[in-house]
């Protein structure tokens, strides 16, 4: 699963393809498409939304980059998206290109929030949910609910529509304070196509893209307030490299090293102890270490 994301960030010279203005402000913005399905949610592309577009015009020609340098890797199925991308030809692109897209819905959509709205109002909803997780975050009480339906197939001329989805999010919190939202979803996948877990988990899972690499990144590596460049150009390679970087820390965290505990170790402190190594380490230090079975080079026919 591939969930695409807008980022911005702020830059002061209102200059070159891709500075756009925004509330008085020069801006630059990437689109952002993480593999969020595997262990390490890996930035597969970054790119730059040039000045006079936006995420819903640049949408398909993200799609095409991602076609063309990963398709015959087979690498993901599922492309989602948030409801600032959402569109029948956006959706129908997907189709074409083989896969399948879970994207979200808001007022941008009415007559499909209208209709989904309806199919699962209060006269509709006599059976329970199909699927309910409880967790503990931040000291609350989260249940999570998932319906969804075929019953609006190709509904206002959505060709690819075969499925919508309601979810339900209630956060129950210490004082007994409890609030309630619903989001809802289209997908070309036919109900039948995934459990109820699934369908929950796609919702879900879109959201690491936000979590553990936009907010990776403005929070432990504060990049909106460390650009280290202000020109456009120079700003959106420096973008480039610390994605790249991000990725090997990801992969180091979250696949290389092992315990139980290798994802609670803080961002910083993780970064903090690679950079120790690479000022400080030798080859005799290095020597002798095992190579993790996947990416040993004889595992893909590379001279060791």
């Amino acid at each position: 699963m591939c969930a695409i994301d807008g980022k911005y960030s702020v830059t002061r010279l209102p200059e070159g393809a891709y500075a756009q203005e925004q509330d008085g402000r020069w801006i630059l913005r990437t689109m952002t498409c993480a593999l969020v399905s595997a262990r390490a949610p890996v930035v597969l592309d970054a790119v730059p939304v040039p000045a006079g577009t936006n995420e819903m015009g640049i949408f398909q020609a993200v799609l095409d980059r991602l076609d063309a340098a990963y398709d015959r890797l087979d690498l993901f199925q599922l492309v989602t998206v948030d409801a600032g991308m959402t569109s029948e030809a956006n959706a129908a692109a997907v189709r074409q290109h083989g896969g399948h897209d879970p994207m979200a819905l808001k007022d941008t959509q009415p007559t499909l929030i209208d209709e989904a709205e309806r199919l699962f109002g209060p006269q509709r909803r006599t059976p329970p949910a199909a699927q309910s997780t409880t967790v503990v975050n931040n000291g609350k009480l989260e249940f999570r609910r998932v319906w969804f339906t075929g019953e609006a197939a190709e509904y206002h001329g959505w060709s690819h529509l075969q499925t919508m989805v309601r979810v339900q999010r209630e956060v129950v919190e210490d004082g007994g304070k409890v609030s309630c939202e619903d989001r809802y979803f289209v997908s070309s996948l036919a109900p039948k196509d995934l459990t109820a877990d699934q369908w929950l988990g796609i919702v879900r899972g879109h959201w690491r893209v936000e979590n553990e690499v936009h907010g990776t990144l403005d929070r432990d590596y504060d990049e909106d307030d460390s650009p280290w460049l202000y020109a456009t150009h120079g700003q959106l390679v420096v973008k480039l490299l610390r994605r790249v970087g991000l990725n090997l820390m990801h992969l180091h965290r979250d696949v290389s090293r092992r315990g139980e505990t290798k994802r609670g170790i803080p961002w910083k402190d993780l970064t903090m102890t690679a950079l120790a190594v690479l000022i400080g380490g030798t080859e005799a230090n290095l020597a002798g270490l095992r190579w993790p079975s996947f990416a040993h080079p004889l595992a893909h026919g590379r001279p060791g």
